[in-house]
């Protein structure tokens, strides 16, 4: 009940913010339960390459244990957010985040923030953090001469 109440006063909140968006959400979401309860999925649309990927990504999410990273992480978070989230502000990335979570808010929502207009500004976004942080790294020279970064 806890997690429930804010759930519901999210998705509540977003349908008058952004009701198209929500509801097709909400329906999609509704459908892909419903989908893999009942298995109504017709076999012939999945190609044996969706199924291994499908496979693969089943055994990493039951076998993958997260444990800290020694250093900052840079969380690239959407601005027009459809679905609820616990952590609005870190998006359950602090506890791994040794030394810390910055937050980069980009345009768009989480199916939309990689395709035009968005992508720019996004590119854009990217560009400085990679830029920032590899500027900051040490530098060194391999057995030929090139430079090339020590950590990133």
């Amino acid at each position: 009940m806890r997690r429930q109440f804010p759930k519901m006063m999210f998705i509540f909140k977003s349908l008058i913010k952004h009701p198209f968006g929500t509801v097709a959400y909400q329906a999609d979401f509704v459908k892909g339960k419903f989908d893999k309860l009942f298995g109504s999925q017709p076999a012939e649309m999945l190609t044996e390459n969706d199924i291994k990927i499908g496979e693969i990504y089943d055994y990493a999410y039951r076998n993958y244990k997260m444990t800290p990273y020694d250093g900052v992480i840079d969380l690239f978070k959407v601005k027009t957010r459809l679905y609820f989230l616990d952590d609005l502000e870190f998006l359950g990335w602090k506890p791994y985040a040794r030394h810390g979570v910055v937050v980069h808010d980009i345009a768009g929502d989480h199916k939309t923030f990689l395709f035009s207009p968005f992508d720019k500004e996004f590119g854009k976004v990217l560009q400085g953090v990679m830029d920032e942080r590899t500027k900051s790294k040490e530098q060194f020279k391999d057995l030929r001469g090139q430079v090339v970064l020590k950590a990133v």
